[in-house]
């Protein structure tokens, strides 16, 4: 079974009512949801539908800002044998709860990064849900072709530095082995990057899945600002040896990046390169699909 750990906060009631629809539509159906609500005055109105959909549980707490430490409190009230952590405002597609409940089984020591909407100059409106407006394009990765993937290289040599908390996957043996997320992390901004620098000090590798893509909706109000300064101290050193990423991906089966040129980019009315420049195909590695 996977835990599903989703993070809401104050203002967010509508993203976690999209990011839970979506959970509705999962083909992969053993799993549960553990909301954690860092202190919302109306998260559990917008939970309560979804209560007979989902085996859900609710978790209120006063406001504290921590992300780190809402993390480890869902992951420390969850039953499964792999943990998926989303954001609230991420819908993740009908295929990504299957696909990382096979490769969590697949084998341990590993960690899986999904491949999450975040380029904030591709809006374009929901491929699932169409009456929201989303970020489709993750800049990590780069589809200049519906069949052509390039990936920078310091993603695959280093992907400590990209893996993100928003949509991703682990055992839970492997999150205990490094103690989960470090809470002296106030707000957001490096926590996730700290975990997959001690994650790979630990010897569990970082690998990235484009077939559980996410969408990300566009926020109504103005993200916080990242509190990078302040928890850099907190940040733990790089790994003197990194282990470099697997990028997986089933052009076949999740069809990313047909539906990226079918519809986030058009919709969006922009469209990436379509090539790499000679110039910087040293630094890029082109994957065969």
């Amino acid at each position: 079974m996977l835990s599903v750990v989703v993070l809401t906060s104050p203002g967010r009631e509508p993203d976690l009512e999209v990011c839970l629809s979506m959970l509705c539509q999962q083909r992969f159906r053993s799993f549960e949801v553990i909301v954690v609500d860092d202190g919302s005055a109306q998260g559990h109105i917008s939970a309560q539908p979804f209560e007979t959909q989902l085996a859900l549980k609710y978790i209120w707490s006063r406001h504290r800002g921590n992300l780190s430490a809402q993390r480890n409190l869902g992951a420390s009230e969850s039953n499964g044998r792999g943990l998926v952590f989303l954001d609230s405002d991420i819908l993740l597609n009908p295929h990504g709860l299957g696909i990382y409940a096979a490769l969590i089984a697949e084998k341990d020591r590993r960690a899986i990064g999904g491949y999450i909407g975040s380029h904030g100059d591709f809006v374009s409106p929901s491929y699932w849900l169409p009456e929201q407006q989303v970020w489709g394009v993750d800049y990590r990765f780069g589809f200049v072709k519906a069949r052509e993937l390039w990936v920078h290289r310091d993603v695959i040599l280093h992907p400590f530095r990209y893996f993100w908390s928003g949509n991703f996957a682990i055992r839970r043996s492997d999150f205990e082995r490094v103690g989960g997320f470090n809470p002296q992390f106030k707000g957001w901004g490096l926590e996730d990057i700290d975990l997959g620098q001690r994650l790979m000090q630990a010897g569990i590798a970082l690998d990235f899945c484009l077939d559980t893509w996410a969408e990300q909706r566009v926020p109504a109000q103005q993200k916080r600002e990242p509190r990078q300064t302040q928890n850099q101290i907190h940040l733990s050193p790089e790994p003197e040896i990194a282990i470099p990423a697997q990028v997986i991906y089933n052009p076949a089966f999740s069809l990313l990046g047909e539906i990226l040129h079918g519809h986030h980019f058009p919709k969006s009315g922009r469209w990436p390169a379509l090539a790499i420049p000679e110039t910087e195909q040293a630094q890029w590695q082109h994957i065969t699909l």
